[in-house]
């Protein structure tokens, strides 16, 4: 004899009580985490900053250091739908040209949470600042697929050398 799964039989004493069972809405989706001010330094409009704010670090190995001009920053963002969210963060999509090579996602992303539901991600990329730049300004500009994005949060981070596979000293920039 075969018995009934748990869930069933919750959803069965809960239908004979009158009870309803209602999916949460979208608008109530975990919220991303908050984004905060660029770096005490400058903002990426120019305007300035506190100093007062402290600026999150993010430590990267050799391969997304790239000596002085490594930027990084953290994106957030909510997309139209799921599939919007795979294409922008397709790792095999090319986000930029230097003289020595093309650049994808997967050559600059440090990391990608998908905590915050199944059309939010919140991710890290770390560079040289010639393909950094133009990947975050082509992003707020909603160039290409990224224009499915509904929201979008940035975040400068501050970049540490973490080393090679030893894990060397941390030399903050």
């Amino acid at each position: 004899m075969r018995y009934p799964r748990p869930l069933a039989i919750v959803l069965l004493i809960l239908a004979v009580s009158g009870c309803r069972v209602m999916e949460r809405p979208a608008e109530e989706e975990a919220a991303l985490p908050p984004t905060h001010a660029l770096p005490p330094e400058q903002s990426m409009d120019g305007e300035e900053t506190g100093p007062e704010e402290e600026v999150p670090t993010v430590e990267v190995g050799d391969d997304f250091w790239a000596g002085e001009s490594t930027i990084a920053f953290e994106v957030s963002a909510r997309f139209l739908s799921r599939e919007a969210r795979a294409l922008s963060l397709d790792p095999a999509q090319p986000v930029g040209r230097t003289a020595l090579r093309e650049w994808t996602l997967a050559d600059i992303l440090v990391s990608v949470d998908y905590r915050g539901g199944p059309t939010r991600a919140a991710w890290r990329v770390a560079g040289p600042v010639e393909v950094i730049g133009p990947y975050v300004e082509g992003l707020r500009a909603g160039e290409s697929e990224r224009a499915a994005l509904q929201e979008l949060g940035l975040l400068s981070l501050r970049v540490a050398y973490w080393g090679g596979s030893e894990g060397g000293g941390v030399v903050p920039q």
